[in-house]
Formats: structure tokens, sequence, C-alpha cells
């Protein structure tokens, strides 16, 4: 249907500008002309050519799905591919996690709409959708908004929108989903059972008495590890590979003397201590959950109930780092947390002044 609606209007330049309303809003063109005659006549023009707006000369706004195709695909993704540029870090399964959202919450709720219709109530019909479907918690629907409102915010960049109508929107808060974290008794118990595979075993020790991560263990290799202590300064991912710790930082770790034999102890081609491959590839992360699952179900305990896998040894080890009034400064040195005030050099702190943690670590007795 023809388009033949418009408000003439005389700008302090002395040109007249029209407008129609598109968008919910208010959308100006210059008619090129100071006398009012001509103007309308411009305009008029446009009407017989079905042209109001002169979209020939306008790349027509595209849809939210279509603005966001490239969006956190690695190669493509101009917010990934900017924080690279700039020296920084974006990790590749963070990048496939936002993808997965885009594609299974954004694009189905709002993927239709033109980028210029897009209104701060859209957003929070959507936010509110969110949470009221029962399927995600606050904090996973706080990080879609976020995805949101990144992509946004690059539409006002490229100027193909005028405001990110994310702005202005807070964040939703729920009940903070508590995580799993063992007891010292079902640690205790957990071990004394017979594993059917030793190296996942050894895996999960380590684990429960330094508090590293699942991809710290899995990047062990012989060449970090000394009499009582190991030195952390890698992580391995499947998408990546070999990659920096979560806070890039270095950490030195005591751990107990006769663990650190078994670890030098298993024979290995190459490199890796956590490999099926003889050291040339480490395990598969789900190796550590799989067979971890199993040993605690053997226990009698519903690990899904309790929220219980391989990370919850760190939650276990910091709880009793904290418990056995350890000096906060080494507790973020040995557990490296990014979200305490990290000591300058982790260095500085060397394996024989963690006398606390050794204590901490006698009383697990793994």
């Amino acid at each position: 249907m023809r388009e033949d609606h418009f408000v003439l209007t005389k700008r302090s330049n002395g040109f007249w500008y029209y407008y129609v309303y598109r968008w919910h809003k208010r959308i100006f063109r210059s008619t090129g002309e100071k006398v009012k005659s001509r103007a309308i006549e411009f305009v008029l023009q446009r009407i017989r050519e079905e042209d109001l707006l002169g979209e020939k000369e306008y790349v027509r706004p595209k849809t939210l799905e279509e603005f966001c195709k490239p969006f956190f695909v690695w190669e493509t993704c101009p917010i990934v591919q900017d924080k690279l540029l700039r020296g920084g870090h974006y990790s590749k399964t963070l990048c496939d996690t936002n993808r997965r959202r885009i594609d299974k919450y954004i694009i189905p709720a709002l993927g239709k709409k033109l980028l210029p219709e897009l209104t701060t109530a859209h957003v929070k019909t959507f936010q509110r959708g969110l949470i009221n479907s029962g399927q995600i918690k606050a904090g996973t629907a706080n990080a879609i908004f976020s995805i949101l409102k990144q992509i946004l915010n690059e539409a006002v960049e490229q100027a193909l929108i005028q405001r990110n109508p994310c702005s202005g929107v807070g964040r939703v808060y729920g009940a903070k989903e508590d995580r799993g974290c063992y007891t010292l008794q079902q640690v205790k118990d957990l071990f004394a059972l017979t594993w059917e595979d030793d190296m996942v075993k050894l895996a999960c020790r380590l684990a429960a008495v330094t508090g590293m991560r699942s991809g710290e263990i899995r990047a062990l290799t012989k060449d970090r590890i000394r009499e009582d202590f190991i030195i952390c300064d890698r992580s391995y991912s499947d998408k990546e590979g070999l990659k920096s710790t979560k806070s890039r930082k270095t950490r030195i770790i005591p751990v107990p003397a006769d663990l650190c034999r078994e670890l030098l102890a298993i024979s290995r081609t190459g490199d890796f201590i956590f490999s099926y491959t003889n050291g040339v590839t480490p395990c598969s992360k789900y190796v550590f959950i799989d067979k971890l699952h199993d040993k605690i179900s053997e226990l009698g305990i519903d690990w899904k109930k309790e929220k219980l896998g391989f990370h919850s040894f760190r939650h276990f080890f910091n709880t009793q780092l904290i418990s056995g009034n350890v000096n906060l400064e080494k507790v973020q040195s040995v557990v490296g947390h990014s979200s305490l005030k990290m000591t300058e050099n982790y260095l500085h702190l060397a394996a024989a002044d963690m006398g606390e943690v050794r204590k901490v670590q006698e009383v697990i007795a793994l």
C-alpha cells in the first residue's frame, strides 16, 4: 500500500524537511528546498514514485536476526575481534556459548524486529519472558541480556540506530544458586573407594588438595612439577588447546610430596601427565566428570541434587583453607581467584612459605 502521510517542517537552516511516522518514531528527510511550494512538490513526487522516504537512496534497515549473523562466530564477530585486537583475551568456549544463546533465546523472541523498531519496552518484555519461563536462573537471564546489549551497542556504533534500547534496563535479581561443595567426610569416603581408573582418581585427589581447575590439571606436564609444589601457569581447552590460566597469572601451589612423587612416577612418552594417548594429548574433561559421578553415586549421594562434580573440589579446598584460618593472601595465591585483589607477583610467595596451607592438606590427608 502506498504511504502518503507526511508532515512538512522548516528547520533553522532555512530548508524544508518532512517526516513520517515509522518504527514508532519520526523519520525525517530533507527536501533540499527553501521554498515551501517546491518542497511540497518534492514530497508529492516521491509519493507518486511510491518512495516517500527515498529508500532507494537508503539502505533498508536490517532485522535483528540479519544483524546478529556475524556475532559470536569466532572469525567474524566484531566484539571478539576488537577485544583480541586490543590485546585482550576471549574464550572460544564463551564465544560458542554466546552464539547458542543468541540462536536459542534472542532470535526467536526479537529476531524479526527491524533494528529501528526495537524499543525499551520490547527489551523489558523479553527480559521478563526469560525469567517467567522458569527454565533459566537470573544469572543466565542477565548473561543473555548482556549479549543483546553488546550487539545493539554495535548497531549504535554503526549508526544503524540512534540509541541502544537496552540502556536504562537493569539486571534481574534472583536467589543465588548454591554451588556444590563436598564435606571433608565425603571426600575421605570418596577416595576410600576402589577406583577402576587410577589416573582419574589421581586427578581428583590433586584437585581436592590444590583447588586446581580441570583445565589446569589437564595441562599439567612433568616440567611443572617440583618436589613439593606445582607451577600452574597454563590451562587446556578442547577448543583452544593450551592457553593461560583463567586469571592469566602464574601460581605456585604447595602439593604433598608423596603426591608429587606419584605424578612424576607416571611414565609418558609425551608431555602431558593426564592422558590416554601416552602424553601426546590431554584426556577429555568429561572423563573426569563421568567417572567421578559414578563414584559419587556409589556412595549413595545424588550428585545432581547436591550439584557435585569435579569443580566442587575447588570449592571444597577453598572452604578448607578459609576454615583453617589460612592468610587470605595465601588463599588467593594458591587458589587463584581473579575476583580478589591479586598479589602483584605470585612468585614472591614461595612454596616454603605455605606452612598454613600444608597443614590443611595434612588434615585432608588423601
